[in-house]
């Protein structure tokens, strides 16, 4: 299935379930946040405090035990780890093509008829 198809059975509010091998808190998580209409998705404080996220929370690394960087407390300067090539017409050799030379085809999302 293409992502356009995904994308409008979203829109919709019918997509597949998720695999079996997955929880059924999961499952009830997935489609609590894939409720189209967006005054009854649930929130993120909805999703924090529902049994089967808050059961699983203490698995979840603290933020001191990924060993993260420490924030700087100024601006970083990031001029200095630039690297251009002695010849500026061979920058193109080294950066990815662009994916952009065909306009983006725009997708109108349906309008569902009844909301659920």
């Amino acid at each position: 299935e293409s992502m356009e198809g995904l994308a409008r059975k979203i829109m919709r509010g019918k997509y597949n379930p998720i695999p079996a091998g997955y929880s059924r808190d999961l499952q009830n998580v997935v489609d609590r946040l894939l409720v189209v209409d967006p005054a009854r998705r649930a929130s993120i404080d909805d999703i924090l405090s529902h049994p089967g996220v808050q059961q699983r929370m203490s698995s979840v690394p603290s933020p001191d035990s990924l060993n993260a960087p420490a924030i700087a407390d100024g601006p970083v300067d990031l001029v200095g780890t630039i690297v251009v090539p002695h010849r500026f017409n061979d920058l193109h050799k080294n950066l990815p093509p662009s994916r952009y030379e065909a306009p983006a085809k725009s997708v109108e999302a349906p309008v569902p008829d009844v909301i659920k």
